[in-house]
C-alpha cells in the first residue's frame, strides 16, 4: 500500500519488521524483494509519488569543499524512487581489481572478493530488465566487427548496459500499491534515530512537511537515503552522544567520494567510418550497450595508481530531429510528460528522411549512430583516492523540518590526475599501434594540477561515507551492511563503497542491497 503521513489517518506509530529510510534504488529494490513474504516492511520516503519543489529543498546543503554538481536536485531528488526518475538507468559491474588488495591505496578495501557478488549483479540487473553485457569481444564479433585488439597487459574492453525501463518508481508502484505486506509511507521524512540504552535503535522520529509527526519501530533498521543523508541523518541523530550515533571513531561522513570526470584527449581517426563502427553504440532486445576503454589491472599495479575507463563523446550533436526524438524517447522510458512535448514532436519530424535513417540503423543494424561531423574527445572518469578529509559533516544551518543541513567538503586528491595521465597515454600509444587513430591529450589540462582541478566535475555517484570495513577502526559497517555498533542497522547503498573503481555504481549498489534483503530474511526466520 502507499500512504502520505497524515494524509488518510491520525496515526502516530508505525510498526514493522523492518523499516527502510529512503525509497531510491536500494530502498526499493528492497522492498521488492520482500513483496509477497510474511514480513511487513515499511518503506519511509520524505518526498511525494511525484517530484516536487517543497521535498526537493529539504536536500540543501553547505559545500565549503570543491564545486559539486551532485549536491543539486540535477543529482538528487526526493521522490518515490529518487535518483532512479532522473539518471539513465547504466549498469556495470566493478572490475576484479576493484576487490582486490591494492597497498598503493593506503587504505583498507572491499572486505570481501567479487565473486560473493556475482549472483547479486544477475539480481540486479533483472530487477532493471536489462540484459548484461556477456563481456569481451562478444558484441562486436556477433555484428561482424573486428574489435580493438589492445594489448591485455595496457589496456581492455567493457560494455555497460542500459536498462530500458530505469524508473523504479514507475517499474514497482504497481505491485506495492497492491501490497499487504509493503507499506510505502510519503511525506515522511526521518529527523531522528532514538538509540535505547543497550545500544540498539529504539525508534525513527518522522515529520511531514504540513506538520504531521509520526514514530516508527522495527526489528531492523536500513538506511538507504544516499551518502550524503544517510550520513547526516547519523550524526544529527545526537540525543544520546554528541557525535552522533556510530561515530566513536569519528568515521560517519569521512572518506566521501565521487568519480571526477573530464575530456582529457582530442581523438583523430584513422578512418572515421570504422571508428563509427567499432565505437558506436549498440542497441540489441531494447536495451543499450556503450562500449568504453578501461585502463588494465596490470597496468594499475604496475604504475600503483587508480582505476580509469572512458568512452568517446561527440562534440557536435545530430540534427534537430534526431536530438527531439531522442529526448522524447528518454521521457517515454521514465514515463514522464515533457513540458514542451507538442514543440518536441513538431522538431523530430521537420527532418524525416534523417529520422527513418536513424530508425532503421536501430531497428536494422542494432547500432545508435552518433554524429559523423565535428570533433571527437575522449572522456575519462576516474576513481579517487578515499581521503578521510573529504567528508559529510553538519552545517550550523537548519531546514525547514529542524535539521541541521549536510556541510559538504568534497576533496580530490592529484593521485587522480596521476592515474588519468597514466591512462591516456596508453590510449594514445594503444591506438596509434593498431593505426585506429592519433590522440592528441590535452596536456595543458592533465599536466596541471590547477587546470586539472578547475576542469574535473563529479558525475552524481555520491559515494563512500559509511564504508565498509572489517574492523571498526577503519570503517563504520561490517561486511554484512551492519554498523559495527549499533546491532539492528544496516545500511544500503553505494555510502558502503570503501573504494570505488571507475564503474557507475548503482549496479554494484543495487546488489549489496540485495544481498542485503537475502541476510535479513535469514535473521527474521530465525
Amino acid at each position: 500500500m502507499i500512504n502520505r503521513l497524515g494524509e488518510t489517518s491520525i496515526q502516530r506509530e508505525f510498526e514493522a519488521d523492518i523499516a527502510i529510510i529512503g525509497a531510491g534504488a536500494m530502498g526499493l529494490a528492497i522492498a521488492s524483494e520482500f513483496l509477497h513474504t510474511g514480513f511487513s516492511i515499511l518503506l519511509l520516503e520524505s518526498g511525494l509519488a511525484d517530484s516536487n519543489c517543497v521535498s526537493d529543498t529539504l536536500l540543501a546543503v553547505e559545500n565549503i569543499g570543491h564545486k559539486f554538481n551532485g549536491a543539486t536536485s540535477s543529482g538528487r531528488r526526493r521522490v518515490l524512487g529518487g535518483a532512479t526518475t532522473l539518471w539513465g538507468g547504466q549498469f556495470l559491474p566493478l572490475g576484479d581489481i576493484v576487490f582486490t588488495e591494492r597497498p598503493w591505496l593506503g587504505v583498507s578495501g572491499w572486505p570481501f572478493q567479487k565473486t560473493l557478488l556475482k549472483p547479486f549483479y544477475k539480481r540486479a540487473a533483472d530487477l532493471a530488465q536489462l540484459k548484461l553485457a556477456t563481456g569481451g569481444d562478444s558484441l562486436w564479433i556477433g555484428h561482424g566487427i573486428n574489435p580493438p585488439l589492445f594489448n591485455p597487459e595496457k589496456l581492455k574492453s567493457e560494455f555497460s548496459s542500459w536498462s530500458p525501463r530505469p524508473n523504479f518508481a514507475n517499474n514497482m508502484r504497481g505491485d506495492l500499491a497492491l501490497s499487504s505486506n509493503v507499506e510505502v509511507l510519503l511525506d515522511a521524512t526521518v529527523t531522528e534515530i532514538l538509540i535505547n540504552r543497550h545500544g540498539e535503535v529504539q525508534e525513527l522520529s518522522i515529520r511531514s512537511t504540513l506538520g504531521h509527526a509520526a514514530m516508527a519501530k522495527a526489528r531492523f533498521y536500513i538506511l538507504a537515503a544516499g551518502a550524503i543523508e544517510s550520513a547526516r541523518l547519523l550524526l544529527a541523530s545526537r540525543r544520546q552522544d554528541d557525535r552522533g550515533i556510530g561515530n566513536s571513531n569519528g568515521l560517519v561522513g569521512r572518506y566521501f567520494q565521487d568519480h571526477i570526470s573530464l575530456p582529457v584527449a582530442r581523438i583523430i581517426p584513422k578512418n572515421r567510418a570504422t571508428f563509427h563502427q567499432i565505437y558506436d553504440n549498440f542497441i540489441v532486445g531494447g536495451t543499450k550497450y556503450a562500449p568504453k576503454v578501461v585502463i588494465s589491472d596490470a597496468l594499475q599495479r604496475e604504475n600503483r595508481i587508480l582505476n580509469v575507463g572512458g568512452f568517446f563523446r561527440f562534440s557536435v550533436d545530430n540534427s534537430i530531429s534526431i536530438n527531439a526524438l531522442k529526448t522524447l524517447i528518454g521521457h517515454l522510458k521514465r514515463r514522464t510528460i515533457p513540458s514542451d512535448g507538442i514543440p518536441l514532436l513538431a522538431k523530430s519530424i521537420i527532418n524525416l528522411p534523417e529520422v527513418a535513417k536513424f530508425a532503421y540503423g536501430v531497428r536494422i543494424k542494432h547500432r545508435i549512430q552518433a554524429s559523423r561531423e565535428g570533433e571527437i574527445f575522449l572522456e575519462a572518469h576516474s576513481e579517487q583516492l578515499p581521503r578521510p578529509e573529504s567528508r559529510i559533516s553538519l552545517s550550523k544551518k537548519d531546514d525547514r523540518l529542524g535539521m541541521p543541513l549536510a556541510c559538504l567538503n568534497w576533496r580530490i586528491a592529484d593521485e587522480s590526475r596521476m592515474a588519468i595521465k597514466a591512462y591516456t597515454n596508453t590510449v594514445r600509444d594503444e591506438f596509434h599501434r593498431l593505426c585506429l587513430a592519433d590522440v592528441e591529450p590535452l596536456s595543458d589540462v592533465i599536466d596541471s594540477p590547477y587546470e586539472f582541478q578547475r576542469s574535473l566535475s563529479d558525475v552524481y555517484h555520491q559515494m563512500g561515507t559509511l564504508r565498509m570495513s572489517t574492523n571498526p577502526e577503519e570503517g563504520v559497517t561490517n561486511p554484512d551492511a551492519r554498523m559495527h555498533e549499533v546491532p539492528n542497522l544496516y545500511v544500503a547503498g553505494c555510502s558502503l563503497f570503501p573504494v570505488s573503481g571507475y564503474s557507475n555504481p548503482t549496479h554494484t549498489g543495487i546488489a549489496l542491497a540485495v544481498r542485503l534483503a537475502d541476510h535479513l530474511k535469514s535473521r527474521l526466520s530465525k
